[in-house]
């Protein structure tokens, strides 16, 4: 066995590890964990909880649970899972990916100067996609995504019956949603917890003896029904449902829902971190709770982001790419030519200039410092949907 076919073996074999830790956890337990996690990106300690490149990691962890794990959500359903077990195995599949690219001078193994540039220039590429998330805040990501919707109104309505605004509003309103039940969650957990943790303090500044905190335990201690109730809140952050949102956006919630979800069959041949992740280009997952269906936030982080991709795929669908990659195209231009103003000065900037040189070529923006030009060239992502490599 040759050291490619070695190393293919192995992470077979690390994959499937990772798949009996997450097989028997509920992917509503999953979901919950990372999302909760990530609501935490401030604390102090986040980085000591939470792999290195975590948004990755976790989005690849999301689509292999959605093969493999249970969807079904009940109402006596206890979370236990912990994303620490986890962790080593995320960390060894990818890194598997880096020792690959940098233990070889080029695909082929030749040393020629030609072919390792080649291949120098593919590696920094691939592993900027294994391992860097979109960067950005939401409120960026909601400034674009009102931004691309414009001047499209017509068509988006046409593709999906809902306008740009209401689709910005349902977004917006949802992620609120989740952040004011999320934060009922946290008071009430503080409430219950306080009497004991004030106990705590005093026994550690002195105010009181090793005797009379154990003498306390009992009397402030917190109730299997109030861990009960806390636990519901908890729960119900992330259940979305048609009737919690109308309220704030109005009977078009229920189309949005439809359209912006997605069932866990969209990942249904998902293995390898370099296999498009169908489930992120949703913001919802549709599962069933009894007899209703609920809907999911998949990962609030990428909320934002995957409603955009949701509208692009639509796009593609009504055979309108062209004009959504125009508009979205000329956006990006506009918004990086402010950008540069900002920082160099506005006089200093010319937008889509053209030189011959045997043919006409545009430059998006031309920046002049002094006697240097700057040529800039702005390319908003475009993420093409190609067959999965476990590779490339």
């Amino acid at each position: 066995m040759n050291k490619k076919e070695q190393w293919k073996e192995d992470l077979e074999t690390k994959i499937d590890e990772l798949i009996d830790i997450i097989k028997d956890v509920n992917l509503f337990e999953l979901l919950l964990s990372i999302n909760q996690c990530l609501l935490h990106t401030e604390d102090e300690d986040f980085r000591d909880r939470v792999p290195v490149d975590f948004m990755p990691k976790y989005s690849y962890l999301i689509g292999l649970a959605t093969r493999h794990c249970d969807t079904t959500v009940t109402d006596d359903f206890v979370p236990s899972f912990d994303l620490n077990t986890v962790h080593d195995h995320l960390d060894q599949i990818f890194q598997m990916y880096i020792d690959l690219w940098s233990d070889r001078p080029s695909l082929s193994g030749s040393t020629a100067e030609e072919d390792m540039d080649e291949y120098q220039i593919g590696m920094t590429s691939f592993l900027l996609f294994l391992l860097q998330a979109e960067l950005g805040h939401t409120d960026q990501f909601v400034e674009r995504l009102k931004a691309f919707s414009a001047g499209l109104d017509k068509d988006l309505t046409d593709i999906t019956g809902l306008s740009a605004d209401i689709i910005s509003k349902s977004s917006v309103e949802i992620m609120k949603l989740t952040e004011d039940r999320y934060n009922v969650f946290a008071e009430d957990f503080r409430r219950i917890l306080k009497p004991a943790m004030d106990l705590r303090e005093k026994w550690l500044n002195g105010d009181i003896t090793d005797q009379e905190l154990l003498n306390s335990r009992g009397k402030y201690s917190v109730t299997q029904e109030e861990l009960d109730e806390n636990t519901s809140l908890f729960l119900n952050t992330f259940k979305i449902k048609s009737k919690d949102i109308t309220e704030r956006v109005g009977p078009d919630i229920g189309v949005f829902l439809e359209i912006f979800s997605c069932s866990k069959e969209i990942n249904k041949e998902y293995r390898y971190p370099t296999d498009t992740n169908y489930l992120l280009r949703y913001p919802l997952l549709k599962v069933l709770s009894g007899d209703s269906e609920i809907f999911i936030p998949i990962l609030m982080h990428n909320f934002i982001q995957a409603v955009e991709y949701r509208i692009e795929d639509m796009f593609i669908e009504a055979g309108k790419d062209k004009k959504y990659y125009r508009n979205r195209d000329s956006l990006t231009e506009l918004h990086a030519l402010k950008y540069f103003e900002k920082v160099f000065g506005a006089d200093v900037f010319k937008e889509n200039y053209y030189y011959v040189n045997d043919q006409f070529t545009e430059n998006d923006i031309i920046c002049k410092l002094n006697e240097t030009y700057l040529i800039v060239e702005t390319k908003a992502k475009n993420i093409r949907i190609q067959k999965p490599h476990m590779e490339m």
